[in-house]
């Protein structure tokens, strides 16, 4: 019986550190498109430098595309987190979204926008901290 819950646990270990590698995983494909594609990189200096209602409807939808990703991801954090899967310095990582939304003016415009069309994200505390720019606005 004793073997059973060590091979168990080792087994939930196993799992849970698949799954955080496989979240620093997807969250460096976001910053490899960046560093080895120029388009990309001239993508992300017109979202910094540009206000939303300036960009072109072809750079709304890539901006669109980009949101719905991190979206993804930080829901993917959330959801692994609810599960026990994720330790919660992990979730404190990731909650630290605002800082990128504020580099990116374009991006939090869209990422506002998209966010608060979605009405079971909306009390994920992952996002605690974009409810609270959002309530101080």
């Amino acid at each position: 019986m004793g073997y059973l819950v060590r091979q168990q646990a080792q087994t939930n270990r196993i799992a849970r550190a698949d799954l955080q590698r496989g979240i620093f995983y997807r969250a460096a494909l976001n910053h490899d498109v960046a560093l080895s594609n120029n388009d990309a990189t001239d993508f992300l200096v017109t979202l910094r430098n540009k206000p939303y209602e300036a960009l072109k409807e072809q750079e709304i939808v890539k901006l669109e595309a980009y949101v719905f990703r991190h979206m993804n991801l930080y829901g993917s954090v959330q959801t692994s987190f609810d599960q026990g899967l994720l330790p919660r310095e992990m979730l404190e990582i990731y909650k630290n979204i605002q800082a990128e939304l504020d580099r990116y003016p374009a991006l939090s415009t869209k990422f506002v926008e998209i966010y608060c069309g979605y009405d079971e994200i909306r009390a994920w505390e992952i996002f605690e901290p974009v409810r609270a720019k959002i309530e101080t606005t």
